[in-house]
């Protein structure tokens, strides 16, 4: 499908599974996601990735007041986005994102869980979130409490607590490579024949080469029967010998012809 964000567009957008502090594999799944969304036409934004421990407060005090002894108060439970205190989220060790979509022309970031851009009759939020689970990921929105719809997490088997006494998933050796679509050659497209057009070629360059052959043989009956002769003409045998070598070559030549339009048609040749 054509599609209506530019993918070198998508990527800037993505530079957050760039960030050297979020897991290797994380990142690399994460491309996997936008990439493999982008051709569906699903423009998926990842928002958050590696999260610090200020940052993580940050989210953590909207809706809430943080009191001297350290305590916390809520203050505006409709303003609470997260109840994971710093250290406490997937996103302060790098192995965590959030989602969002784009609309179609890229202009707007949407939480719309209802929406299908791409007009499959599937909701677009949660064709993504298969996406993910696919990969090995956990998704916020399958939670008993608090459902986080925007998150997905791999935990690579850690709790919290494991990661708060200092335990972390090991990084692979590896690097995390951002896919590409393929590149596809449009003028070879543009010729390409269509397979009932290629049968009537190829049937024609047949009839040609059947008659090639015919003459051969009678240029072959024209040899044999001029070297029974006592007075055989050694000019006569030498042309009528050029001439059947020369249609071999035609015939030769046909054949290739034959097996290209094959190819260019989708079909094997005939020699293959």
């Amino acid at each position: 499908m054509d599609m209506a964000i530019a993918w070198d567009w998508l990527k800037q957008k993505n530079f957050r599974l760039n960030d050297p502090n979020l897991h290797p594999v994380v990142a690399q799944r994460g491309w996997e996601v936008v990439f493999e969304a982008w051709r569906k036409g699903i423009y998926v934004l990842i928002t958050q990735g590696n999260r610090t421990f200020k940052e993580q407060e940050e989210i953590y005090a909207k809706g809430r007041r943080k009191n001297p002894d350290g305590s916390w108060t809520v203050v505006n439970k409709k303003e609470i986005v997260s109840n994971a205190k710093p250290g406490e989220s997937y996103h302060n060790y790098g192995i965590a994102l959030d989602f969002a979509l784009y609309t179609p022309d890229g202009k707007q970031v949407t939480w719309d869980m209802n929406t299908d851009f791409n007009k499959n009759h599937k909701k677009d939020w949660m064709e993504v979130v298969q996406m993910f689970k696919a990969r090995g990921f956990e998704w916020g929105g399958d939670w008993r409490s608090f459902k986080d719809y925007p998150h997905v997490q791999m935990t690579f088997g850690f709790s919290i607590a494991q990661l708060k006494a200092g335990k972390r998933p090991s990084r692979p050796a590896m690097v995390v490579q951002v896919p590409e679509p393929k590149i596809t050659d449009k003028k070879k497209e543009e010729y390409m024949i269509p397979v009932a057009k290629a049968d009537k070629i190829i049937a024609l360059i047949q009839a040609k080469w059947k008659e090639k052959d015919e003459q051969i043989k009678q240029y072959q009956k024209m040899w044999q029967e001029e070297n029974a002769k006592p007075d055989k003409c050694q000019q006569k045998l030498d042309e009528y010998h050029r001439a059947a070598e020369a249609l071999r070559k035609d015939k030769k030549e046909l054949g290739e012809l034959a097996d290209e339009v094959r190819k260019v048609s989708g079909r094997r040749a005939a020699n293959n």
